[in-house]
């Protein structure tokens, strides 16, 4: 059942991030805004085709494939709040559960360094005097 949850949500995000609209000059180019979303939806279907061919017995949580999958549900909530609360608050959602999926436990680097990055970061974008919209919650 989990595996076909993962690649009923991986296809409405590959779904969703085809339906990005582009710019003209954008949408000639190899790279653009679809691309990355793209990636990481083909990598979570195909991830979960991976883990749904083994056994049964074997689809442990502590597997293989346990460390790209929460990484892939990490980067789906961020793709989810980029939009919607500004992109500076939801880094944070995007580099602590990341610290931790990789093996860091220390509370302190896992609490502080995302944070101390999106201040860094909104701090560049205001001292350059960027323009990043703010999320829909905000509006």
């Amino acid at each position: 059942m989990l595996g076909i949850v993962l690649l009923a949500v991986g296809a409405a995000y590959l779904f969703a991030a085809r339906t990005i609209p582009l710019d003209d000059w954008l949408a000639s180019e190899t790279i653009n805004a679809r691309t990355l979303p793209t990636i990481y939806a083909v990598a979570l279907m195909l991830l979960t085709l991976a883990w749904m061919s083994v056994a049964p017995a074997a689809r442990v949580i502590h597997g293989p494939l346990a460390r790209p999958l929460a990484l892939v549900a990490v980067m789906l909530l961020f793709a989810y709040l980029v939009p919607r609360t500004s992109l500076w608050l939801a880094v944070p959602t995007l580099l602590g559960p990341s610290l931790w999926i990789m093996g860091e436990r220390r509370a302190v680097m896992i609490a502080v360094v995302p944070c101390a990055v999106a201040v860094a970061g909104w701090l560049l974008t205001e001292s350059l005097e960027l323009y990043l919209p703010d999320g829909r919650w905000w509006q």
